[in-house]
């Protein structure tokens, strides 16, 4: 019994969590996805037939857990790649593309072929990503959502905002681009607020060339933070509303976090969410009201959790434990 692990090394999340796992007696694996790679040995040979003869992955490199060879069999797998390359300007740049890609793809097969057990299917996790999908599915299970308009009309927009009240944008798809700035890593898009005074100065070609969200600015108390694995739910709730930030991510030194109970109807939206959408776990984004009115606002099937910890050091390692605890239940569900 194994548990594979495909991302960046060096991130808190897969560094906390498989400590985790060792402390709980499992083989952890960390396979790099970024370079310079580690030593891991991945060999798959097939027969003219067809027939897999050969299916080896034994991670030997600095990062590695364990140096056990691996044919999937009782393993589960883990990717958390959150980001490949940051920048392509020279050949170096599309060589680590390159490896990066190729080394992906052979793991993904090596995962599908030997009947490893994944943490949110690839597939399953790129259609939950969708934003559209996303605030249709809550909806359809009853949780609140921000009225929106997803757009690329100045008209549409206008007409939707003209029913009064505040109104934030945000991106459709990602939050992050590569940054022209080559001392950053990426460019991160946030979201913000979108007065009707804009779009009317704004060019109608402006908006033409991509849709974005459009949604009211809901009045909230505090939001939360929701880890669920399964039904299980480890929940922080942020209070930002002193920094006079729409986005709390802009602020996260200044923020208040504090670990909560998680209230039982959350718990049962995110469990329900996430098997409609076939996932194991995902890093629920809620708003809520004054009056206690919870609203949905997305779900990262490879959300972030380790800033909510504090420092490698000295930190409060409380959802990576309640993480690892919840991988280790999968993973003993295989025996």
């Amino acid at each position: 019994m194994a548990f594979v692990v495909f991302g960046i090394p060096y991130d808190a999340h897969i560094r906390r969590v498989s400590r985790e796992l060792q402390k709980r007696g499992v083989d952890v694996h960390i396979v790099s996805s970024i370079l310079p790679v580690d030593h891991t040995e991945l060999t798959w040979t097939i027969s003219s037939d067809g027939q897999q003869s050969k299916r080896l992955l034994r991670a030997n490199g600095d990062f590695a857990r364990s140096t056990k060879c691996l044919d999937g069999a009782g393993t589960v797998a883990w990717l958390r790649n959150k980001a490949y390359v940051d920048h392509i300007n020279t050949e170096v740049d599309q060589a680590t593309v390159l490896c990066i890609q190729e080394r992906s793809a052979w793991l993904k097969g090596w995962i599908r072929t030997t009947g490893a057990r994944w943490i949110n299917p690839v597939a399953e996790a790129l259609e939950s990503e969708i934003k559209l999908t996303q605030l249709q599915t809550a909806a359809s299970l009853g949780m609140a959502v921000p009225r929106s308009i997803i757009s690329n009309q100045k008209d549409h927009i206008l007409d939707f905002m003209n029913e009064g009240g505040e109104y934030i944008i945000k991106p459709l798809a990602t939050a992050t681009i590569p940054s022209h700035n080559e001392s950053l890593d990426y460019f991160a898009v946030m979201t913000n607020v979108l007065s009707q005074e804009e779009v009317r100065s704004s060019m109608k070609e402006e908006w033409s060339v991509a849709p974005v969200i459009v949604q009211e600015k809901i009045v909230k108390s505090h939001e939360l933070r929701v880890i669920q694995v399964g039904e299980a739910a480890f929940s922080v709730r942020i209070q930002s509303d002193h920094t006079g930030q729409v986005d709390h991510r802009r602020t996260p030194y200044s923020n208040k976090y504090e670990f909560v109970e998680t209230p039982p109807a959350l718990s049962q939206f995110g469990a329900q969410y996430l098997k409609r959408f076939g996932l194991d776990m995902g890093a629920f984004d809620y708003a809520v009201s004054p009056e206690g009115q919870h609203y949905f606002f997305e779900c990262n099937p490879c959300g972030q959790w380790a800033w909510l910890e504090g420092v490698e050091e000295n930190g409060n390692h409380e959802i990576s434990k309640f993480v690892a605890e919840q991988f280790h239940r999968i993973h003993a569900s295989l025996d």
